[in-house]
Protein backbone atom coordinates (compact mmCIF):
# COMPACT_ATOMS: atom_id res chain seq x y z
CA UNK A 1 0.00 0.00 0.00
CA UNK A 2 1.34 3.13 -0.83
CA UNK A 3 0.13 6.05 1.06
CA UNK A 4 1.24 9.98 2.14
CA UNK A 5 0.30 13.38 3.84
CA UNK A 6 3.03 16.06 3.97
CA UNK A 7 3.20 18.72 6.34
CA UNK A 8 1.66 20.95 4.67
CA UNK A 9 -1.33 18.86 3.91
CA UNK A 10 -1.30 18.06 7.84
CA UNK A 11 -1.27 21.86 8.88
CA UNK A 12 -4.07 22.36 5.96
CA UNK A 13 -6.44 19.59 7.89
CA UNK A 14 -6.06 21.39 11.00
CA UNK A 15 -6.76 24.66 9.55
CA UNK A 16 -10.08 23.52 7.96
CA UNK A 17 -10.94 21.76 11.42
CA UNK A 18 -10.95 25.36 13.07
CA UNK A 19 -12.38 26.90 10.36
CA UNK A 20 -15.37 24.30 10.60
CA UNK A 21 -15.75 24.24 14.12
CA UNK A 22 -15.77 28.58 13.64
CA UNK A 23 -18.51 28.44 11.14
CA UNK A 24 -20.62 25.98 12.85
CA UNK A 25 -20.56 27.81 16.42
CA UNK A 26 -21.31 31.24 14.93
CA UNK A 27 -23.50 30.43 12.00
CA UNK A 28 -26.99 28.84 12.75
CA UNK A 29 -28.09 28.60 9.45
CA UNK A 30 -24.87 26.42 8.12
CA UNK A 31 -25.33 24.45 11.06
CA UNK A 32 -28.76 23.35 10.50
CA UNK A 33 -27.78 22.47 7.14
CA UNK A 34 -24.61 20.60 7.99
CA UNK A 35 -27.00 18.70 10.31
CA UNK A 36 -28.86 17.48 7.56
CA UNK A 37 -26.27 16.07 5.99
CA UNK A 38 -24.98 12.35 6.16
CA UNK A 39 -21.67 13.79 6.43
CA UNK A 40 -22.27 14.95 9.82
CA UNK A 41 -24.34 11.69 11.07
CA UNK A 42 -27.28 13.30 9.74
CA UNK A 43 -27.30 14.70 13.44
CA UNK A 44 -30.48 17.18 13.15
CA UNK A 45 -32.68 13.75 12.74
CA UNK A 46 -32.08 12.76 16.23
CA UNK A 47 -34.43 13.10 18.45
CA UNK A 48 -31.59 13.61 20.93
CA UNK A 49 -30.29 16.78 19.54
CA UNK A 50 -33.59 18.46 20.16
CA UNK A 51 -33.58 22.23 21.64
CA UNK A 52 -33.08 22.67 25.96
CA UNK A 53 -31.59 18.62 25.85
CA UNK A 54 -28.62 18.11 28.09
CA UNK A 55 -26.35 16.23 25.82
CA UNK A 56 -23.24 14.41 26.48
CA UNK A 57 -20.84 14.19 23.67
CA UNK A 58 -18.25 11.74 24.49
CA UNK A 59 -14.79 11.59 22.90
CA UNK A 60 -15.53 15.22 21.13
CA UNK A 61 -12.50 15.19 20.20
CA UNK A 62 -11.47 19.03 18.73
CA UNK A 63 -15.07 19.86 19.24
CA UNK A 64 -16.68 19.66 15.88
CA UNK A 65 -20.39 18.17 16.99
CA UNK A 66 -19.93 19.97 20.44
CA UNK A 67 -20.56 23.21 18.32
CA UNK A 68 -23.43 21.82 16.02
CA UNK A 69 -25.54 20.44 18.40
CA UNK A 70 -24.77 23.66 20.62
CA UNK A 71 -25.81 25.77 17.55
CA UNK A 72 -28.94 23.44 17.51
CA UNK A 73 -29.71 24.49 21.05
CA UNK A 74 -28.79 21.70 23.08
CA UNK A 75 -26.58 22.05 26.61
CA UNK A 76 -23.47 20.09 25.41
CA UNK A 77 -21.13 18.73 27.88
CA UNK A 78 -17.83 17.16 25.67
CA UNK A 79 -16.32 15.23 27.12
CA UNK A 80 -11.99 13.80 26.40
CA UNK A 81 -9.12 11.81 27.30
CA UNK A 82 -7.35 15.14 25.59
CA UNK A 83 -7.92 18.96 25.31
CA UNK A 84 -7.44 20.34 21.82
CA UNK A 85 -6.27 24.04 20.80
CA UNK A 86 -9.88 24.30 19.11
CA UNK A 87 -11.39 24.60 22.38
CA UNK A 88 -10.40 27.63 22.61
CA UNK A 89 -13.63 28.62 20.28
CA UNK A 90 -16.37 26.75 22.14
CA UNK A 91 -15.31 27.69 25.53
CA UNK A 92 -16.95 31.02 25.53
CA UNK A 93 -20.30 29.57 24.29
CA UNK A 94 -22.79 29.77 26.95
CA UNK A 95 -24.46 26.61 26.56
CA UNK A 96 -21.47 24.54 26.22
CA UNK A 97 -18.92 22.76 29.09
CA UNK A 98 -15.93 20.78 27.88
CA UNK A 99 -13.77 18.46 30.46
CA UNK A 100 -10.35 16.96 29.21
CA UNK A 101 -8.86 13.87 31.47
CA UNK A 102 -12.17 11.76 30.91
CA UNK A 103 -12.52 8.57 29.92
CA UNK A 104 -15.73 6.59 28.70
CA UNK A 105 -15.30 3.60 30.79
CA UNK A 106 -15.70 5.95 33.89
CA UNK A 107 -17.34 9.13 33.43
CA UNK A 108 -18.05 11.44 36.58
CA UNK A 109 -21.61 12.24 36.14
CA UNK A 110 -24.62 11.41 38.26
CA UNK A 111 -26.94 8.53 37.49
CA UNK A 112 -29.69 9.74 35.10
CA UNK A 113 -28.04 13.24 34.44
CA UNK A 114 -28.02 13.72 30.28
CA UNK A 115 -31.14 12.94 28.40
CA UNK A 116 -28.94 12.02 25.09
CA UNK A 117 -25.42 10.89 24.93
CA UNK A 118 -23.93 10.99 21.43
CA UNK A 119 -19.81 9.06 20.46
CA UNK A 120 -19.15 9.82 17.12
CA UNK A 121 -16.43 8.03 15.87
CA UNK A 122 -14.17 7.47 19.46
CA UNK A 123 -16.03 3.83 20.46
CA UNK A 124 -13.30 2.37 17.85
CA UNK A 125 -10.84 3.61 20.79
CA UNK A 126 -12.27 2.62 24.05
CA UNK A 127 -10.29 0.27 26.30
CA UNK A 128 -13.55 -1.53 27.75
CA UNK A 129 -16.40 -0.99 25.50
CA UNK A 130 -18.69 -2.89 27.40
CA UNK A 131 -17.62 -1.06 30.25
CA UNK A 132 -18.50 2.64 28.45
CA UNK A 133 -21.07 1.14 27.16
CA UNK A 134 -23.14 0.29 30.98
CA UNK A 135 -21.72 4.29 31.83
CA UNK A 136 -23.54 5.24 28.87
CA UNK A 137 -26.99 3.59 30.27
CA UNK A 138 -26.21 4.67 33.58
CA UNK A 139 -25.75 8.71 32.80
CA UNK A 140 -28.71 8.41 30.49
CA UNK A 141 -31.81 9.02 32.14
CA UNK A 142 -35.03 6.91 31.27
CA UNK A 143 -35.98 6.28 27.61
CA UNK A 144 -33.08 8.58 26.90
CA UNK A 145 -31.60 9.03 23.18
CA UNK A 146 -28.32 7.48 21.54
CA UNK A 147 -25.89 8.45 18.88
CA UNK A 148 -23.30 6.05 17.66
CA UNK A 149 -21.13 6.71 14.18
CA UNK A 150 -18.61 3.67 14.38
CA UNK A 151 -16.15 2.30 11.75
CA UNK A 152 -17.90 -0.79 9.49
CA UNK A 153 -16.20 -3.75 9.91
CA UNK A 154 -16.66 -5.02 6.36
CA UNK A 155 -15.63 -1.70 4.74
CA UNK A 156 -14.18 -1.27 1.28
CA UNK A 157 -10.66 -0.79 2.24
CA UNK A 158 -10.62 -3.48 4.74
CA UNK A 159 -12.16 -5.91 2.31
CA UNK A 160 -9.33 -5.51 -0.02
CA UNK A 161 -6.29 -5.47 2.58
CA UNK A 162 -7.59 -7.38 5.34
CA UNK A 163 -7.06 -5.15 7.97
CA UNK A 164 -8.61 -2.44 9.55
CA UNK A 165 -8.03 0.89 8.26
CA UNK A 166 -6.74 2.67 11.71
CA UNK A 167 -4.37 0.15 13.29
CA UNK A 168 -5.12 2.03 17.03
CA UNK A 169 -8.59 1.03 16.81
CA UNK A 170 -9.73 -2.07 18.99
CA UNK A 171 -13.75 -2.36 18.31
CA UNK A 172 -14.68 -2.67 15.14
CA UNK A 173 -18.11 -4.01 13.88
CA UNK A 174 -20.44 -4.44 11.07
CA UNK A 175 -23.92 -3.01 11.32
CA UNK A 176 -25.74 -5.94 12.70
CA UNK A 177 -22.95 -6.72 15.01
CA UNK A 178 -23.42 -2.76 16.65
CA UNK A 179 -26.81 -3.09 16.75
CA UNK A 180 -26.36 -6.47 18.79
CA UNK A 181 -23.87 -5.49 21.08
CA UNK A 182 -25.88 -2.17 22.14
CA UNK A 183 -28.84 -4.70 22.39
CA UNK A 184 -27.02 -6.31 24.80
CA UNK A 185 -26.47 -3.13 26.88
CA UNK A 186 -29.65 -2.42 27.45
CA UNK A 187 -30.59 -0.11 24.21
CA UNK A 188 -32.89 -0.56 21.32
CA UNK A 189 -32.11 0.34 17.88
CA UNK A 190 -34.40 2.79 16.27
CA UNK A 191 -32.58 3.55 12.91
CA UNK A 192 -29.46 2.94 10.95
CA UNK A 193 -27.44 3.84 8.26
CA UNK A 194 -24.34 3.66 6.67
CA UNK A 195 -22.08 6.12 4.44
CA UNK A 196 -18.91 7.20 3.43
CA UNK A 197 -16.59 6.09 0.59
CA UNK A 198 -12.86 5.01 1.48
CA UNK A 199 -10.65 3.85 -1.63
CA UNK A 200 -7.79 0.76 -0.81
CA UNK A 201 -5.39 2.90 -1.78
CA UNK A 202 -3.50 6.53 -0.80
CA UNK A 203 -5.26 6.32 2.35
CA UNK A 204 -3.82 9.26 3.96
CA UNK A 205 -3.98 11.45 0.90
CA UNK A 206 -7.74 10.56 1.08
CA UNK A 207 -8.12 11.83 4.56
CA UNK A 208 -6.46 15.08 3.47
CA UNK A 209 -8.74 15.35 -0.08
CA UNK A 210 -12.12 14.56 2.45
CA UNK A 211 -11.05 17.32 4.93
CA UNK A 212 -11.85 20.65 3.19
CA UNK A 213 -10.57 19.60 -0.55
CA UNK A 214 -13.18 17.21 -2.36
CA UNK A 215 -16.92 19.05 -2.08
CA UNK A 216 -19.64 16.76 0.32
CA UNK A 217 -21.84 16.12 -2.94
CA UNK A 218 -18.80 14.77 -4.65
CA UNK A 219 -18.22 12.14 -1.07
CA UNK A 220 -22.16 11.61 -1.32
CA UNK A 221 -21.67 10.40 -4.91
CA UNK A 222 -18.91 8.09 -4.30
CA UNK A 223 -20.43 6.58 -1.29
CA UNK A 224 -23.97 5.74 -3.55
CA UNK A 225 -22.00 4.35 -5.57
CA UNK A 226 -20.98 1.09 -3.44
CA UNK A 227 -23.02 -1.03 -1.54
CA UNK A 228 -24.11 0.27 1.77
CA UNK A 229 -22.05 -2.93 3.32
CA UNK A 230 -18.88 -1.88 1.91
CA UNK A 231 -19.04 1.98 3.16
CA UNK A 232 -16.96 3.58 5.95
CA UNK A 233 -19.08 4.62 8.80
CA UNK A 234 -22.55 3.59 10.82
CA UNK A 235 -24.24 5.07 12.42
CA UNK A 236 -27.15 4.32 15.07
CA UNK A 237 -30.19 5.94 16.32
CA UNK A 238 -30.42 4.33 19.77
CA UNK A 239 -32.80 4.54 23.14
CA UNK A 240 -32.41 3.26 26.40
CA UNK A 241 -35.02 0.55 27.19
CA UNK A 242 -35.74 0.18 30.39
Amino acid sequence: MISFRTKEQHKAILQFQKDEITRLCNDQQFARDCASLEHYSKIGEWEGASPGKHVLEVGCGPGKYVGLLASLGCNVTGIDPHSFDTWSILENIANVSLRPKVFAEELPFPSESFDSVSCLGALLYFVDADKALQEFHRVLKPRGNLIVRNLNRRNLYTRVWRKPLDPASSNIYSAEELSLLFQSHGFTTLRQFAYGFFPPIFPKFWWYLTNGILPLRSQRFLSDLIPSSCRINDVAFLRKVE
